[in-house]
This record gives C-alpha cells, structure tokens and sequence, in this order.
C-alpha cells in the first residue's frame, strides 16, 4: 500500500525540525508497486523534500547484485532480507485463501489457456464493480457457463495502455473445480474463500455462502 499525504508530511515534519541543520533532505517510499506505478500516483515532493519510491522488486534485484561482492556475514544479512521481501512483495497476505473470482472471454480466455496469464486494470472499473487495488493470492476464471480454474499467482508485473494502469498475473498451474456452475450472477467479479468455491454447486451459492461467513 502507498503511504498517505498525511503520512508523508509527518516524516517530512519530522525532517525539517529534527534534522533542519542537513541541507539535502529526501523522503523515500517503499512498498509492493513498482516506480512507474507509484511515480504516477505519489506526489514528487511533500513540504518542498523530494519524494522518491522505490519497490520491492527493485530492492531485491539490488541486494542481489550485493552479494558476490559481500562478506559471509553480509551475504547471510542479504539472502534473509531477499527471502522476507520476495515473501511479501505484491502480496498484503500472502497466507490468505480468498479468490478473486472473475469471468473472461476471448483474448483473455487463450492468453489464460496459452500463457497463464491474466490481466486487469489495478483498482480500475469496467463494467461492474471495482478491480483490486492490492494482488490476490488466488484467480478464479469462470466462462462458458462454469467456474474452469482457480489458479495460485504465482508473480505480479504492471503495464500502462492508454494512461490505465493494469495487473499482470502470472499464474501456477490451474486447480480444475467439479462441475461448479457460474449461476445467474452475468459478469460479477467476488472475492470468495477457496472452501466455499469447492464445495458448492455454484459461483453464485458460494458468494451467498461467503456473505453468511462473514456476518
């Protein structure tokens, strides 16, 4: 998740009083989305200190590179450090069993079918309901009437087409549902705990299951 505006003027307070008498002040973000992404969100500055975001990924390909030339000690330190990140890099909650359950069609369908991937805008809406803002551990993919896979995501990359910025999942290989129904719920997208899904006879009972669930 991005810092707030009120988050970062706090630390850019703190800067300013603390530490009035460094010249150079810089402010940095680190989280889950990549620089073109929160570059494009977060502002550049925050109570005129230069604002910086750096991502996961990018902290691990640089830790990385740090090793060959590290002491044993140092090399140790950075292999923990690239194990904890890549363990929460694009995931809120990595151990979470809740699927995202969307319907494809088309393009979608071979892209899916041919290279495990999907792709969907990040937050963004298209038709109904709201895509996430943070990467689910699971994809569920319904057409042709049923739910056909629920896949594990496996990594996470960002594109921009048209100034939208979009998810690009890579997924692990597909678990096949038992004749599990889409039931009357059209092009709904729901976020459902993989239990639920498995064990009804329809998208549409599970989603009714899940919201009982979470009374």
């Amino acid at each position: 998740i991005l810092p707030s505006d009120y988050q970062l003027s706090k630390y850019a307070n703190l800067l300013k009083t603390k530490y009035s008498n460094i010249k150079q002040k810089l402010l940095f973000s680190l989280s889950n989305y990549d620089e073109s992404y929160a570059n494009g969100v977060l502002k550049t500055c925050i109570d005129s200190i230069p604002l910086k975001h750096i991502s996961y990924k990018t902290i691990i390909s640089l830790a990385g590179q740090s090793i060959e030339q590290s002491s044993n000690q140092e090399k140790h330190i950075l292999k923990e450090l690239i194990k904890y990140l890549k363990g929460v890099n694009c995931m809120e909650n990595k151990d979470s069993n809740i699927v995202y359950v969307v319907p494809i069609s088309g393009d979608s369908i071979k892209l899916f079918d041919e290279k495990r991937i999907y792709k969907c805008p990040v937050g963004g809406k298209k038709n109904t309901g709201k895509y996430p803002l943070i990467a689910p551990n699971y994809l569920g993919f319904r057409y042709n009437g049923y739910l056909q896979a629920i896949c594990h995501v496996d990594d996470v990359e960002y594109e921009t087409k048209d100034d939208t910025r979009y998810f690009v999942f890579h997924l692990g290989d597909p678990i096949k549902p038992n004749n599990v129904k889409s039931g009357p719920i059209w092009n709904q997208r729901f976020s459902i705990e993989i239990d639920l899904l498995l064990t009804s006879s329809s998208v549409k009972e599970a989603n009714d299951k899940q919201h009982l669930r979470n009374k």
